[in-house]
C-alpha cells in the first residue's frame, strides 16, 4: 500500500500504561510509516520508557500544552500523509492500521476513517461499541461526539487546513470532528464497524 501513516501518541505522566500502548503500535500487521510520541511535560518515568525503544520511535518533549497541543505538535512534525491518533493509555488491535488503510486505498476522496472500539475496564473485561454510521454524522455531530480519537486515521493535509485541534477541555476532539464535517461533509468520513481499539476506562473519570 502507498498510504503512509504516522501514529501520533501524546503522553502526559503515562508510565502506568504507556509500554502496552507503544507495543500495540509497533505490533501492527501493516507497520506504520512512523510512530511519533509527544511528551507533554511528563514528570514521571514516561521519557525513560519511550527512550528504551530506541530509534523505533520518534520522541519529542515539550512544555505542558494539554492534549490538543501535544496532538498538534505530532501533526506538525509528522512525515506521513495520514495521522492515526492513539492516546497513551489506549491500545491498537494488531490489524487496525491494515484494515483502515484498505478503506483509505479504496476511497481516495475520504479524509477520516474510524472504527468501533471496546471499553477496557479495570477488571480486564471489555464492552464492545460499534462504530457510529458515517452517513449519520450530520446532524448528530452537533449534539455529541460519536468518534473516539484513538479509533481515527485522518488525512494530515485536512488537519493542517482547518488548523488542527483547538484547546477546549474535554471537547477538543468533538470540536475537530465538527469542523471537519462542516468543511468536507460527512461523505468524507468512513467507518469500520468492528472494534479495532481498546479504550481504557478509568473508574470515576468522564474524560482522560
Amino acid at each position: 500500500m502507498s498510504t503512509k501513516v504516522t501514529i501520533a501518541i501524546p503522553v502526559y505522566n503515562g508510565e502506568l500504561c504507556l509500554r502496552e500502548t507503544l507495543d500495540s503500535a509497533l505490533a501492527q500487521s501493516l507497520p506504520a510509516h512512523e510512530i511519533v510520541v509527544v511528551d507533554d511535560g511528563s514528570t514521571d518515568g514516561s521519557e525513560e520508557i519511550v527512550r528504551s525503544y530506541g530509534e523505533r520511535l520518534r520522541y519529542i518533549k515539550q512544555q505542558n500544552q494539554g492534549i490538543a497541543g501535544a496532538r498538534n505538535t505530532a501533526i506538525q512534525h509528522a512525515t506521513g500523509d495520514w495521522i492515526a491518533f492513539l492516546d497513551h493509555d489506549d491500545v491498537m488491535l494488531p490489524t487496525k492500521i491494515e484494515k483502515q488503510c484498505a478503506v483509505i486505498e479504496s476511497n481516495p476522496e475520504i479524509v477520516v476513517v474510524y472504527s468501533g472500539f471496546s471499553y477496557l475496564h479495570s477488571d480486564g473485561s471489555t464492552t464492545n461499541v460499534p462504530a457510529f454510521p458515517a452517513k449519520d454524522l450530520w446532524p448528530a455531530i452537533r449534539y455529541r461526539t460519536p468518534i473516539l480519537p484513538s479509533t481515527a486515521i485522518v488525512r494530515r493535509s485536512a488537519l493542517l487546513e482547518i488548523g488542527g485541534f483547538r484547546r477546549f477541555y474535554g471537547t477538543d476532539d468533538w470540536d475537530l470532528w465538527f469542523r471537519l464535517v462542516r468543511c468536507y461533509s460527512s461523505r468524507a468520513f468512513r467507518e469500520v464497524p468492528e472494534g479495532l481499539t481498546l479504550y481504557r476506562w478509568w473508574e470515576n473519570n468522564t474524560v482522560k
